[in-house]
């Protein structure tokens, strides 16, 4: 059983300003935010943060969570619970952490195979059931946390060019902590890195092995990126490379890997970009910005000032009692912990988003194609025919001769190394590729209307594509992760 230092959340400044902010908030909100966490590993002091190449991930069946057959009905039931409540709500393969530790430079990360269903029956049952749970585990297999789904999530801490740290209000429509905020965040999918099952290691596997494991930490990166695209709408050109400063737990044992990324846009540039509208902007209501010393604060529930609200575009406050008004869930808390750390040891210095040489289209230019695009794009009536054609041009069903579209979207992905993903988006419209127009384009139509986000538009994604947008692949990637393509058409 694997050692955690457990970090508690600080108190509360006692001063009458941030009383005052806090007492407007949630008894049900601040509970939250006052959540203890444990931090499992964090590089050391005198070591840099950690770049892929310093990453060891082992992917087996041996790190699968144990089951019980008397457990089995009780997660059906918490799923049918949870989906009531959140019918967003879709089940997933999610990685399962098994243990993570420090060795000889490097990070070594075992990790398995579980599902959000999974997540949601064990690691998120009554403290009391889920306690019987870990006593089950620990006579039985000698560890608390065999039955638990331990689902890996990621998290960013994401720092702009003038030194601003990017937070999100978590909205109504998420699973809790509704009110909080968080860094751009969610869960590495096994699915984007082509890995269906975890292998059974024996002795004549090892190379399937070592390329699944291989496979499923680059996922762990691209996740993250995908994250900070889809929920604040900062194109992936100009982010810089991931590098993890850490990894914690919540109360409930669920574990997630925190990373640095900066991007190449000041403070005013990602507001734009999220006021434009991400593609998974349903998920916060709000975006600020806190200076780097700021949110080291804010991790500590400290009080502090200057933040600039990214509601209006203004500076200053928030409209809830100010920036001591914000408060960050146990993981931001976690992250930013880590961040203030690997600050201050120097472990993240010399990190940037890469700079454009003379000639080469700048950030500020993607964003206003991508404007220009989404403007003109509202002008213009949908074809749902149309998008559905798009669609074939994009992924090329099977025996179809490869176009231009197929093309530039394979060399997009190889660009991006989001192969994985690509093969995912295609096994997931395999079963639509034999569907009318119309039933394709209403797919199509519906998920852009639930989810507000005209930008994933498959005719509009090809256009970006073709005018060099590599970044546009990821739209197509969220457009066939919705629940209305899984499955195929409904009969």
């Amino acid at each position: 059983m694997r050692a955690r230092r457990t970090v508690l959340a600080a108190a509360a400044s006692a001063a009458a300003a941030t009383a005052a902010a806090l007492c407007a908030i949630p008894k049900s909100v601040a509970v939250m935010a006052d959540e203890p966490y444990s931090l499992l590993m964090s590089p050391p002091d005198d070591a840099n943060a950690i770049q892929l190449a310093s990453l060891k991930v082992t992917f087996t069946s041996t790190a699968n969570r144990k089951s019980q057959a008397a457990d089995e009905a009780g997660i059906e039931a918490s799923w049918a619970e949870a989906r009531e409540k959140q019918p967003r709500l879709f089940d997933k393969s999610k990685f399962r952490l098994a243990s993570i530790r420090w060795t000889n430079g490097a990070i070594n990360i075992d990790l398995g195979l579980t599902s959000y269903k999974d997540y949601v029956g064990t690691n998120r049952l009554p403290v009391e059931r889920r306690t019987a749970l870990e006593a089950d585990g620990e006579r039985l297999y000698g560890d608390r946390t065999a039955f638990l789904s331990n689902a890996l999530g990621v998290e960013a801490v994401l720092e702009t060019s003038d030194g601003q740290i990017v937070l999100l209000r978590r909205s109504t429509a998420v699973t809790g902590g509704h009110g909080l905020y968080n860094g751009p965040s969610g869960h590495p999918e096994p699915s984007h890195a082509g890995l269906e099952e975890a292998p059974v290691p024996t002795a004549t596997n090892a190379e399937a092995v070592e390329a699944a494991s291989q496979a499923a930490a680059r996922e762990l990166f691209n996740s993250v990126l995908q994250e900070i695209v889809e929920e604040t709408n900062v194109p992936v050109t100009a982010l810089s490379t991931p590098l993890i400063i850490g990894c914690m737990a919540d109360a409930s044992g669920k574990p997630d890997l925190l990373f640095f990324v900066r991007t190449a846009l000041d403070a005013a540039g990602v507001r734009a970009a999220y006021a434009e509208g991400a593609s998974d902007g349903w998920e916060s209501d709000k975006l600020a910005l806190v200076s780097a010393e700021a949110f080291c604060r804010l991790g500590q529930r400290q009080e502090f000032a200057g933040c600039s609200d990214g509601g209006d575009g203004g500076d200053g406050g928030d409209g809830e009692g100010g920036c001591s008004s914000l408060l960050l869930t146990c993981v931001t808390r976690a992250a930013a912990a880590c961040y203030q750390r690997a600050r201050a040891s120097g472990a993240l210095g010399g990190v940037e988003a890469e700079a454009d040489a003379s000639g080469v289209r700048t950030f500020e230019s993607v964003l206003r194609e991508d404007a220009a695009f989404r403007e003109a794009a509202a002008s213009i009536i949908v074809d749902a025919g149309a998008e559905a054609d798009a669609l074939r041009r994009l992924l090329r069903p099977e025996g179809a001769l490869e176009g231009a579209s197929a093309a530039r979207l394979a060399e997009a992905c190889e660009e991006l190394d989001a192969a994985p993903k690509l093969a995912h988006a295609k096994a997931c419209f395999g079963p639509w590729a034999h569907a009318s127009r119309e039933v394709v384009g209403g797919a199509v139509m519906a998920v852009i209307d639930e989810l507000e986000a005209p930008h994933l538009l498959p005719s509009g994604i090809e256009t970006r594509l073709l005018g060099g947008t590599s970044a546009a692949a990821f739209g197509l990637f969220t457009l066939l992760s919705q629940p209305r393509f899984e499955g195929g058409p409904q009969q």
